[in-house]
């Protein structure tokens, strides 16, 4: 359904608003701990916690115990991986695909021809793009070859052609063995696809995150199709490859072969595992320890999230899905995506590997090419194993002093582009996420609470979450005051609790009051960008967002403690933690316990009255503050400000497929939650007119189901619904 704009004349139109605050962002920067505020420093130091949280997450191994009786024997005994493999991959889909929808010639030489292709993957009504680099003047069949990029190099670089506005920042690796890889091999007659995955350019806001657009495609498809995600989407655009290229004319598919390097390395050999037509397996890249590596913050941030599988299957599980087909290692220590990781380059992966193929009576399918370089020689190296392990003659390859011209392509986004949205149409065309739901009793308040309880544990069970009703303990590890404003004192706190085995830091809002003065409390959930951002400390904002919010509820008497957490752990930590165990924690495992620390600690604040204690976020924080309330019935009211939409119609459009991959972790949840687990408790819900509200059969049809909760229940004052003048922001107001 195409996004709606609803302008009702029966909600509260504010205007822009707020409680009066004193910060006025002025003065010398604010220093804690030695540290500029909010720094990269600063928010470096506090975020290592939280990524070593993630890396600690168990994994899984898959028991197998393989079978050398013979080749059969031992593919029967690796079933149990293909197993795990499938069910973030899935099965392929049996339908053929291949069919050309657009076909350019970019380069002609004397001895090949390179297209830009634009096919049909084996996913309905999606598509591939990549290039295709076929010789010419060949008098036997070619050999054909995918050759598969990784975050750090797009498909164009295979054939030495560099365009920098294929990136952005500083993503590109340079050094790497995906470099050129084409040249050598359609020089010496094998036709080569490179497939193009993903967009480099897309990284922007978040550095640190490799094919941040897969991964939230991915998300929201394992929440409606039962756990697959980012591999289905490629292995099915790989089987369509292979489609392709069997309608070419003098192709010789027996001898087709993958060869991958960084994220391609694990495309590659996962293809291999699920399709038979693969018969040869090249990783540009070394063998690693990669439990190991994901147990640390290098390996969480560390290539694409579905890559993090690999600490369930590494590199001889995986192996063995390939055996006893060729497969080999060729690498530099000088390449970035191998350097990275130099420290869990493992001997005893590697022994394990050529056992296995030894056992299998197979040894010479497997070798290893490491070396201090990559350069002409080295790819001659690799290719000449191939040609042996494909059984290929090749023709001479000339010496090459320069790359070829430079093609007229340049970067041209809508093919990549028309994937990406078409990844998302489908995702959208499977429909909502499963909404869960309960039959309210709205005979009495008791009566009500009793009746929705069973959601309530539901939605605990889904995030896995601990109880937060249980007791707990926290220590203050250090407090230091940041500012005196007129109204009230601002203090930087870190705090240890029984809670979490990550440390609760924030700020601390306390008003200056008469002795004995009841106070309400607030827990701001939007210091995630900044802990400065609240309190004003920075100034007038760019574009109106928080509008200090935290600094006009404290100077009106209200006790505010805001804390942080990493702003892209939305981003980051939910696909990984799927992919290192779909059976696991999930990102809420980590932030729901930490912000109930947040409340153990507030209600301890002199003055506080426990029983005016809210809630409030906007934006992504909204959900953390729902979710939150939801669970911890120590907590009185919500302020929750986000755009109006109804969760099913949102989650059932192709626009929820690019939302951050956290909410695949709890889409079921969104309005069922709102509808019943706040009641009978106070719910502010705030909304600016031209936000990007809609998603509607009709116009705040959820607003008016939750007016309605509260009215069944005799409480209708208890719901208040506001729809300012602005946009995405939120504005300080009275709650209590």
């Amino acid at each position: 359904m195409a996004k709606r704009r609803w302008l009702p004349a029966f909600v509260c139109l504010c205007l822009l608003i707020s409680l009066p605050g004193t910060a006025d962002g002025q003065g010398p920067p604010v220093m804690v701990r030695g540290m500029t505020l909010d720094s990269k420093e600063f928010q470096d130091s506090l975020s290592r916690p939280f990524w070593r949280a993630v890396a600690s997450t168990p994994c899984t191994p898959v028991r197998w115990t393989p079978s050398f009786d013979s080749v059969a024997a031992f593919q029967s005994s690796v079933a149990p991986l293909v197993r795990r493999l499938r069910r973030d991959a899935g099965n392929i889909v049996p339908d053929g695909a291949g069919g050309v929808l657009n076909r350019r010639v970019i380069f002609t030489g004397p001895r090949y021809i390179v297209e830009r292709i634009w096919m049909t993957s084996r996913i309905v009504n999606t598509t591939t793009t990549g290039y295709l680099a076929r010789p010419m003047g060949l008098a036997t069949p070619s050999a054909p070859v995918i050759l598969m990029h990784g975050s750090g190099m797009v498909p164009a670089e295979a054939f030495g052609w560099l365009f920098t506005d294929q990136y952005a920042g500083s993503t590109r690796f340079a050094n790497t063995a995906f470099s050129g890889a084409a040249l050598e091999l359609v020089e010496a007659g094998y036709t080569v696809f490179v497939p193009w995955f993903e967009d480099e350019r897309d990284n922007e806001q978040w550095p640190l995150v490799q094919w941040r657009r897969l991964a939230r495609n991915a998300a929201s498809l394992s929440a409606k199709a039962g756990g697959v995600g980012a591999y289905y989407l490629l292995l099915n655009e790989v089987a369509g490859v292979i489609d392709f290229l069997e309608t070419l004319p003098n192709v010789d598919m027996t001898k087709l072969s993958a060869i991958g390097w960084a994220e391609g390395a694990h495309i590659a050999s996962a293809a291999a595992a699920t399709d038979s037509r693969i018969n040869a397996v090249v990783r540009l890249g070394a063998p690693l320890e990669r439990r190991a590596l994901r147990g640390t913050m290098a390996g969480v941030f560390g290539e694409a999230a579905f890559t993090h599988l690999d600490c369930v299957l590494g590199d001889v599980e995986m192996a063995a899905m390939v055996a006893p087909r060729p497969l080999l290692y060729a690498y530099s220590t000088a390449d970035q995506s191998v350097s990275r990781f130099a420290g869990f380059i493992s001997p005893r992966v590697l022994v394990s590997i050529r056992d296995m193929y030894s056992r299998l009576q197979r040894p010479e399918n497997f070798a290893i090419m490491p070396d201090s370089t990559w350069a002409g020689a080295q790819l001659a190296r690799m290719r000449l194993w191939l040609d042996t392990a494909v059984d290929f003659k090749p023709r001479p390859v000339p010496v090459r002093t320069t790359p070829i011209p430079a093609s007229s392509e340049r970067y041209r986004s809508q093919y990549m582009d028309s994937t990406e949205v078409q990844r998302e149409e489908f995702i959208g065309r499977l429909g909502p996420c499963a909404v869960s739901s309960v039959k309210a009793d709205y005979s009495s308040i008791d009566a009500f609470a009793a009746s929705v309880e069973p959601l309530r544990q539901r939605l605990a069970t889904s995030l896995r979450v601990p109880s937060l009703a249980a007791p707990s303990t926290f220590r203050i590890l250090h407090r230091e005051t940041v500012r005196l404003q007129a109204k009230y004192t601002l203090e930087y706190l870190e705090l240890s609790t029984s809670r979490s085995t990550i440390p609760l830091t924030g700020f601390l809002a306390t008003p200056i009051t008469t002795a004995g003065q009841s106070m309400p409390a607030v827990i701001s959930l939007d210091a995630n960008y900044g802990l400065a951002a609240p309190f004003g400390l920075n100034g007038r904002e760019p574009t109106q967002y928080l509008n200090a919010y935290a600094d006009g509820l404290a100077s009106n008497g209200v006790v505010v403690f805001a804390p942080w957490v990493p702003a892209n752990f939305a981003e980051v930590a939910p696909p990984v933690l799927h992919a290192m165990n779909p059976d696991g924690p999930t990102s809420w495992s980590y932030m729901l316990p930490l912000y109930a620390a947040a409340i153990d600690f507030v209600q301890t604040v002199s003055g506080v009255d426990t029983k005016r204690l809210a809630v409030w976020g906007i934006s992504y924080s909204a959900f953390s503050a729902l979710y939150l309330t939801a669970l911890d019935k120590r907590i009185s009211a919500l302020v929750y400000s986000n755009p109006v939409s109804t969760a099913d119609i949102l989650f059932g459009s192709a626009d929820a497929a690019a939302l951050a991959p956290w909410f695949g972790e709890m889409c079921s949840f969104i309005d069922p939650a709102m509808l019943y687990l706040i009641a009978p408790r106070k719910l502010i819900r705030e909304n600016g007119l031209h936000d990007n509200n809609g998603y509607e059969f009709r116009p705040l049809e959820t607003v008016d189901r939750i007016r309605e909760v509260y009215a069944r229940l005799g409480i209708p004052s208890q719901f208040e619904f506001y729809r300012h003048s602005g946009g995405h922001e939120t504005l300080a107001r009275q709650i209590f």
